[in-house]
């Protein structure tokens, strides 16, 4: 055993003994049930709560006075997360782009009603992948996470490989596809949650067909991918009495996107994501159940939206591996998805994700482990998620977008 890789080993006897672990990978094989062999015993079922309505006080987000648009300079962090950009754009985190574990995750749920159980396991990773676990410090620019804590095929941005590397701008032409897929002329335009899953599907078919390097990781396409474009028709859309749902109009979209102009003449400008005035966030957070069902939702609409794979050197040559032999027998594929075991797959693949960074000594993962278990672990605790016992990532190997984190 190498040195760095007894060190995990050390620490992992704390990261699994106090994560949500019940039973063992080969029972109760509940039928109709993606992803896990302990569906059978989930005790409860997330569902999505859209009774909330419109309170003008408690929903307005201030972006005056020490709020104020300001954007960035030429040394401040700005990364692949537009919400991100906003947020230090606006002095809800530092102009800078570094923040910390508590103070992301709470602008995120204070601004964009991201539901604290979301936005700690996105800050855990931010910290745990990009930045110091025992500061708890990281920044929005997120050098490295590509494949990570992002993905590719986003509603956006570039694939990491296609941009010379750099999956922190813009595609305008990604943007154009979706900004027109609603007439630019319709006042009454949605970017609700159906057209961000034809849109996310279309983005699919375009790195698959674009980008041989394309990698849809255990983690960063059921996970990860599929969050980046729930959050723009979930937490992006303005809220108001006539509608407490939400509009995502084209108006908005750009603001938050730092794209200005028309349909014809669209212009990107890097960091500079904006939240407009007058704006008001959800009226409930949206959390783990919500996303769930959204994740779920659009696998049943897309099935390849939920396969873990990649193309292997050149085009149109993806290839999907199996999840039962890359979890040991722990998780395993049916159709129709469940809820619940969408989420244990994507809690375990990201706790992979961890364990398998080689970037920090046994002192620095400790402190990881332990943030991770406080503040993620947690919230999935009632769900009894089978545990991963055998994580064979020789199967990643086939696809050379594996080994590159941008």
């Amino acid at each position: 055993m190498q040195p760095f890789q007894a060190l995990i080993a050390i620490a992992l006897a704390g990261f699994v003994s106090a994560s949500p672990v019940q039973g063992s990978a080969g029972d109760n094989k509940a039928p109709g049930c993606p992803y896990a062999a302990q569906a059978a015993n989930a005790k409860r079922q997330y569902t999505t709560n859209s009774s909330a309505t419109f309170d003008p006080v408690k929903q307005r987000i201030d972006v005056t006075g020490q709020y104020a648009f300001q954007p960035p300079t030429a040394t401040d962090k700005r990364g692949p997360c537009p919400a991100l950009n906003a947020l230090a754009n606006h002095g809800y985190l530092p102009h800078n782009g570094v923040t910390n574990f508590s103070q992301a995750a709470d602008a995120v749920n204070k601004v964009f009603g991201m539901g604290v159980d979301v936005s700690g396991l996105l800050s855990s990773l931010g910290t745990l992948l990009n930045g110091n676990p025992k500061t708890t410090e990281w920044d929005i620019h997120l050098s490295g996470a590509h494949n990570l804590y992002e993905a590719d095929a986003s509603p956006t941005y570039w694939d990491g490989y296609m941009n010379n590397e750099d999956p922190n701008t813009l595609n305008i032409k990604f943007f154009k596809q979706l900004y027109d897929r609603l007439p630019e002329s319709d006042p009454n335009a949605n970017f609700d949650y159906d057209v961000i899953v034809e849109h996310r599907a279309a983005r699919y078919n375009t790195s698959v067909s674009e980008n041989p390097y394309f990698y849809y990781s255990p983690f960063g396409g059921p996970g990860a991918s599929a969050s980046a474009h729930a959050f723009l028709a979930r937490l992006m859309a303005n809220h108001s009495a006539e509608a407490p749902e939400g509009i995502l109009n084209h108006q908005t979209l750009k603001s938050l996107f730092a794209v200005s102009g028309d349909s014809a003449n669209l212009t990107y400008t890097y960091g500079h994501e904006r939240i407009p005035d007058n704006y008001y966030r959800r009226p409930d957070d949206y959390n783990f159940p919500a996303l769930g069902n959204d994740i779920r939702n659009a696998g049943e609409k897309h099935p390849k939206l939920l396969l873990v794979g990649g193309n292997t050197g050149t085009v149109n040559s993806f290839k999907s591996i199996n999840i039962t032999d890359l979890t040991g027998g722990a998780y395993f594929a049916t159709t129709p998805p469940e809820t619940n075991n969408l989420l244990c797959f994507a809690f375990r693949m990201a706790q992979e994700e961890i364990l398998n960074s080689t970037r920090h000594d046994l002192e620095y993962l400790t402190a990881g482990i332990d943030l991770w278990n406080k503040q993620v672990a947690p919230s999935f605790a009632d769900l009894n998620c089978s545990t991963v016992s055998h994580y064979d990532t020789s199967l990643l190997e086939v696809f050379p977008g594996s080994k590159y984190f941008y």
